[in-house]
């Protein structure tokens, strides 16, 4: 994969737990902004979203490539299905009941071109990071973006509010140590998915307490300057910490530069505060 370049690298996307993901995330945003907003409002803001949404590029990316999933073939563990859209929403959200909220979700793309196409989701492509992307995150920028449109700052600091709670929680779902947090991810770092297929990066540092990497290349970055610049580091950047804390309450991030706001490498350094490192370099420098 590091000889490929980072558009052309393609990994095993299967449908089912992406859509499952898609529709956890908008019930998450539903009930954050039916509480922050009242139920007009959000009729308003997500019909206007849904408008917006990218269809051509969509029915491109679903009409060719696709086949049969089976269970030998296990997807990416970062795309397990997160809670159900029932568990995710609740019950009694204000001035607009659940089945309303479910109805909208339902409704809203990708999820009806997705089940439209593939009734039973059991499908799998190999597929570019930029092509999951728009899959996974268009519809959320769309929100994004439109909250920001009709609300200006305060519509930035809901859809953050929004995107730090799940990516905490996704952080707390996945939890475990310090050096748990590490391991994973230096095992993850080489294995083909929507976060690494879409990187060129290296390791400048690493230990049971310290991990340093340099990122070099972001399909990332490249989808969103693309598609939706305004709200790129915001959604893929802004909530890196949120995640560490939400796997560890020791583990803190530092971050100097990102792609994503025209710098030419990401500078992480996931560390513990609760213990001392015993740094092993890996051949960079930091």
């Amino acid at each position: 994969m590091k000889n490929v370049p980072c558009p052309d690298r393609r990994f095993t996307l299967v449908l089912q737990p992406l859509a499952a993901r898609v529709e956890a995330s908008y019930a998450k945003w539903m009930k954050h902004l039916v509480e922050r907003l009242g139920s007009d409002a959000v009729r308003s803001l997500w019909g206007t979203a849904s408008k917006r949404y990218d269809l051509g590029f969509l029915e491109r990316i679903l009409d060719a490539g696709w086949s049969p999933f089976t269970p030998a073939d296990p997807p990416d563990r970062q795309s397990a299905p997160p809670p159900t859209l029932g568990d995710s929403l609740g019950v009694g959200q204000q001035g607009m009941r659940a089945s309303e909220a479910k109805s909208l979700i339902e409704e809203t793309p990708p999820l009806p071109q997705f089940r439209a196409r593939f009734p039973l989701l059991d499908v799998q492509r190999d597929t570019t990071a930029y092509e999951a992307l728009h899959l996974y995150a268009h519809g959320l920028a769309l929100l994004s973006e439109t909250l920001i449109d009709s609300y200006g700052k305060q519509g930035e600091l809901i859809a953050y509010d929004v995107l730090s709670d799940g990516r905490f929680a996704m952080g707390k779902r996945m939890g475990g140590t310090v050096s748990d947090f590490i391991k994973q991810s230096d095992e993850e770092f080489d294995k083909p998915g929507i976060y690494s297929a879409g990187l060129e990066a290296e390791r400048i540092r690493i230990s049971s307490t310290e991990c340093i990497t340099r990122v070099r290349q972001c399909e990332w970055a490249r989808y969103f300057r693309e598609k939706h610049p305004r709200v790129g580091y915001l959604i893929a950047c802004s909530t890196d910490e949120a995640f560490a804390r939400g796997f560890n309450e020791q583990l803190r991030m530092q971050r100097t530069s990102t792609i994503m706001e025209g710098a030419d490498v990401c500078d992480f350094r996931f560390y513990s505060v609760g213990e001392v490192s015993d740094n092993q370099d890996t051949g960079g420098t930091a």
